[in-house]
């Protein structure tokens, strides 16, 4: 059974996991809530499951099972503060940020299957250009293969860097409290492509484009609390809605900040910009 540390995941990967492993266990699909009907049996394999594939212990197996319906937010910190391994809730926000980013994650999710069917094109591709009467051709269609993956994986990692490196930075990165000037904003968005119209621009983040000390610096600003999903109503395209909230961004030009000074990202804002996009 694959096993995932449930600190890594967020509380909607969390609840999906308990109600599949209740699924397999009671081999009734259209279970979700609810469970005084359980066998006795069952509610301890739950519990045993929940121990093994979340890494939790029993006391939070168990908080789980009877507290599926409390707010989202304050369960995962109920499961943590029942936990004996140490944790730093100063950063948790941070921290769920980035799970919510990497859950979100084609990429991610599924790059154990991708290098898998990337090792084995490889090895069909040398094993064709063996018997081929002409090996070199083949062994440039594996170079071309080895070199597309891995400008894939470079261009994923360098878009969501400051992602990558928030955990860490928020931790040990130095705080710099500057009032910059702002020329620029952008949404940050996931690369992914939504392939059911109309349109949504499902962004985690805002790239701010501003001047300090007369340098201009790009700063990172994260919805930690939620993403700001820009879409389309009755009368206007999501692209017109998202060119109206850049236009009221564009009204405030000044700005107070602290932020980390290697990776970028603001950790304190006189502006509370999902507030004011929401």
């Amino acid at each position: 059974m694959f096993k995932k540390d449930y600190r890594s995941l967020t509380i909607y990967e969390i609840i999906h996991t308990y109600r599949k492993i209740v699924i397999k266990v009671t081999k009734n699909k259209d279970y979700y809530y609810g469970h005084p009907s359980l066998k006795r049996e069952d509610r301890l394999e739950v519990i045993k499951r929940l121990m093994n594939k979340l890494q939790m212990n029993e006391t939070q197996a168990l908080f789980l099972y009877d507290n599926q319906k409390m707010d989202l937010d304050l369960l995962k910190i109920e499961l943590i503060k029942r936990d004996q391994r140490p944790y730093d809730f100063n950063v948790h926000k941070a921290n769920e940020f980035v799970n919510r980013i990497k859950s979100r994650l084609v990429f991610f999710k599924y790059h154990q299957q991708a290098t898998l069917l990337i090792s084995i094109s490889i090895v069909l591709t040398l094993l064709l250009s063996l018997f081929s009467q002409n090996g070199i051709v083949g062994l440039w269609i594996v170079l071309v293969e080895v070199l597309l993956s891995s400008v894939l994986v470079l261009y994923v990692y360098l878009y969501y860097f400051t992602v990558f490196k928030m955990k860490k930075a928020i931790k040990t990165g130095k705080r710099i409290q500057k009032e910059v000037k702002i020329y620029k904003y952008r949404f940050k968005t996931y690369l992914e492509t939504n392939r059911r119209p109309p349109i949504i621009y499902d962004t985690f983040g805002l790239n701010i484009y501003c001047l300090i000390d007369g340098k201009k610096t790009k700063l990172f600003y994260p919805f930690l609390s939620s993403n700001i999903v820009i879409r389309p109503d009755k009368n206007t395209h999501a692209f017109k809605e998202k060119m109206r909230l850049i236009s009221k961004l564009n009204e405030h030009d000044k700005l107070e900040v602290t932020y980390l000074n290697k990776t970028k990202i603001i950790v304190q804002s006189s502006i509370k910009f999902e507030r004011l996009l929401k």
